[in-house]
């Protein structure tokens, strides 16, 4: 129990609104509660506009700690975000070190009655621990974020297999030099599937190289994952040449039945198919014919491909049809269909699931730019990582990266896995 008369004490009231006590009703009875409590709260945020009191009440509850804790201050973390505030920051605690310590000096009548809110006690053991807080100051941990890492980092440089001394650096300075050079090697000498993608972005999606770094590097400085994520490119048109060809092989022998009409546009015209969607479904089911047509003229698959994203395969493989058939319908559904129509059919919902099955939607351009756009992302970042170890540099996002690493446990990390370095997750949509 404190005693009013004890000399070698003086009683420091507590200015910060984090120590304040608020009632609150609880039963219909009014009591006091803590707005913190330093022994039992492990987590606090305190949000407040600039200028109101947020490096004030830190500085108070840095003491709290030191004071009513027993932490010495070394052994107490102070993060930041700009040398500005951490500046700022130090000299604040300083200053209140300072004056705390001048009024124990003092012993001021002022501060020998114990203050009716809360308090500090300051007595001969507390007094100690202020003169060895300033006497050791410099050694007090005030960083900016990346300064901490970086101090993480190069202290356990060998455990984390970096160099001892490494630059920290800005990306967007090292992306040009890496972008020209992958651009030279994989988009423009040589015939490489993201090469040819990139020859269909130009031609069909009004692209450029321009327009694809810039892209490229907006992107860089985000963290997250692409909806949709498209497959490589040369593992998809792989699928698709076989699905494809299953398809031109089904149409080219309906084809020989009838040179004059086609059997499957003859199945349709005789189909009770629904009034609302009836033009849509005969509008693709024409330019799908047209497409095979050209692929058996000897168009390329690539081609092909672009013809068939223009295209609804849905509305084909399954139309919607009325129950009942009019004057001229033969059929209510496509599973009426002969033999050999019912197999162009199912070749076509092979296509449309394949599609489907790598949720490409939207126009050919969107497809196209996004997807070429995740290709050369992807190739890019793991080069600038590549640079980056090779020079011995790292940007803002790998400090925070390699000390995730190495003090989370890699199951309750919460960055998500992507090609490029981040702690906070965001969905890129690239085509609708």
């Amino acid at each position: 129990m404190i005693q009013k008369n004890n000399f070698l004490s003086v009683y420091i009231p507590k200015q910060s609104e984090l120590f304040e006590n608020e009632p609150q009703n609880s039963a219909g009875k009014d009591k006091q509660v803590d707005v913190f409590n330093g022994k039992h709260d492990r987590y606090a945020v305190i949000e407040a506009s600039a200028g109101t009191g947020k490096t004030f009440a830190l500085v108070e509850l840095v003491l709290e700690l030191m004071l009513e804790q027993e932490i010495p201050l070394k052994s107490i973390l102070l993060v930041t975000f700009t040398e500005k505030a951490t500046a700022e920051l130090r000299l604040r605690l300083r200053t209140k070190l300072w004056e705390l310590l001048e009024a124990c000096e003092k012993n001021s009548a002022s501060f020998q009655t114990i203050p009716e809110g809360p308090f500090w006690e300051i007595n001969s053991v507390r007094k100690k621990q202020l003169k060895a807080a300033l006497l050791d100051f410099d050694s007090v941990p005030v960083y900016t974020i990346h300064g901490f890492c970086k101090r993480i980092l190069r202290e356990f440089a060998f455990e984390n297999r970096q160099l001892f001394e490494q630059q920290l650096c800005d990306t967007n300075l090292l992306f040009p030099e890496v972008f020209r050079r992958y651009m030279r090697r994989e988009l423009l000498s040589r015939n490489t599937p993201v090469s040819q993608l990139f020859a269909l972005y130009v031609k069909h999606a009004e692209g450029n190289l321009d327009t694809l770094e810039s892209d490229i590097n907006v992107l860089l400085s985000k963290d997250g994952k692409f909806i949709p994520l498209l497959p490589q490119f040369d593992v998809f048109l792989k699928e698709f040449k076989k699905t494809w060809n299953a398809l031109t092989s089904r149409d080219l022998s309906l084809r020989k039945q009838n040179a004059a009409q086609h059997p499957i546009r003859t199945a349709f015209e005789s189909t009770a198919l629904s009034g609302g969607s009836k033009n849509k479904t005969l509008r693709n089911l024409e330019l799908l014919l047209e497409a095979l047509g050209e692929a058996h003229s000897g168009t390329t698959i690539l081609e092909n491909l672009l013809d068939v994203f223009q295209i609804e395969l849905e509305t084909v493989a399954k139309p919607k049809c009325r129950k009942t058939l009019t004057s001229g319908e033969q059929w209510l559904s496509t599973e009426e269909f002969p033999e050999q129509e019912r197999k162009w059919i199912a070749a076509v919902e092979d296509c449309e699931k394949l599609l489907q099955s790598y949720n490409f939607s939207g126009s050919a351009k969107k497809i196209l730019k996004a997807w070429l756009t995740q290709q050369v992302l992807e190739d890019v970042c793991r080069e600038l990582e590549q640079k980056k170890l090779e020079q011995g540099k790292f940007d803002f996002d790998d400090l925070l990266r390699l000390v995730e690493e190495q003090v989370v446990p890699p199951d309750q990390r919460l960055r998500c896995n992507t090609p490029h370095p981040g702690s906070s997750e965001k969905i890129f949509l690239c085509s609708c």
